[in-house]
């Protein structure tokens, strides 16, 4: 298979975010399978190639130019006109179509729905995002009633819900860069998590990606109170692996949430989560994708 440069603007702290960090795992994945490498384009690392280097040199089939930071699709695809590219879709909404020749790896169904509309007749392919082994149910005691995310923290839950229910019980939150061990112990000690990122997206006007957090705290045994929208919708079920929050009332999701807390919450059980979303399926399930892919571009090659 052709050897893959994955395009990031850059990885240093000004760059943090959960797309970067599904980024980078899926540059993972690929050096596992095909010869990979990063490539940066608009700041220059020690720790990787240079856009306008690799441009210089590279032939236009020998390779698979692999972009995924929506707002720099435009640019980087009229950059690499004669090359193979392929993008890595993860939230969507950047309010930009793209050439049929371009492959779109969806990271939810929501975002492969997305693109069926927009670009039907692109080659579509789907692979949710992985969650690490780290995020696992360690049975020990829960000594956090509930726990929240200063990233994406929606006025609901910072101005009405969380005070009402710091009164109540114990609430703790936990801020970015915290490691993965770091954060699944968090998890592991949470009877309840809160996830509320409506309210971002909606003034972003994009979409969520996946949103992995409320799957890495399901995967520890929280039970996650959630909203529902696009990539959400992907693989949260409400009764079944989470709860909707922000439901009719304060007081109403504030009775649904202290249920939980106080253990009295019926028949509902937190969900194992399924084998699809973990390293070895996702790996078997990328190495079918990158065949397709590289299938594509030999007939294109033909066929020109």
């Amino acid at each position: 298979m052709r050897k893959i440069y994955f395009l990031l603007p850059g990885t240093g702290k000004s760059y943090f975010c959960g797309g970067l960090f599904s980024a980078l795992n899926t540059l993972g994945f690929l050096k596992e399978i095909v010869h990979a490498e990063l490539v940066t384009y608009h700041a220059r690392q020690d720790d990787a190639l240079f856009f306008d280097d690799i441009l210089r040199i590279e032939k236009d089939s020998d390779s698979i130019f692999l972009t995924t930071w929506g707002p720099h699709i435009k640019y980087l695809v009229d950059r690499l006109k004669k090359h193979n590219i392929v993008y890595n879709a993860q939230s969507c909404g950047w309010n930009f179509s793209l050439p049929n020749d371009i492959p779109i790896i969806a990271r939810s169904r929501y975002t492969l729905g997305y693109w069926a509309n927009r670009n039907p007749n692109s080659p579509l392919y789907y692979l949710p995002n992985f969650i690490a082994d780290e995020f696992y149910n360690k049975r020990i005691d829960r000594d956090i009633d509930i726990l929240y995310s200063q990233k994406k923290l929606s006025p609901y839950l910072k101005d009405i819900l969380l005070p009402a229910l710091s009164s109540r019980c114990k609430v703790a939150t936990w801020r970015n860069h915290v490691t993965l061990e770091e954060l699944s112990h968090l998890y592991n000690r949470t009877k309840v998590y809160l996830y509320d990122s409506h309210a971002h997206w909606a003034k972003m006007k994009v979409t969520e990606g996946f949103g992995l957090p409320p799957q890495e705290a399901i995967a520890c045994g929280c039970i996650v109170f959630s909203n529902l929208e696009t990539g959400l919708s992907s693989h949260l079920d409400p009764l079944f692996n989470c709860y909707q929050i922000g439901v009719y009332s304060k007081e109403y999701d504030i009775s649904r949430i202290m249920n939980v807390v106080n253990g009295q919450h019926g028949e509902f059980k937190v969900a194992d989560i399924p084998e699809e979303y973990r390293k070895s399926a996702l790996m078997k399930r990328f190495k079918i994708i990158l065949e397709d892919i590289n299938f594509f571009f030999d007939f294109r090659e033909k066929n020109k």
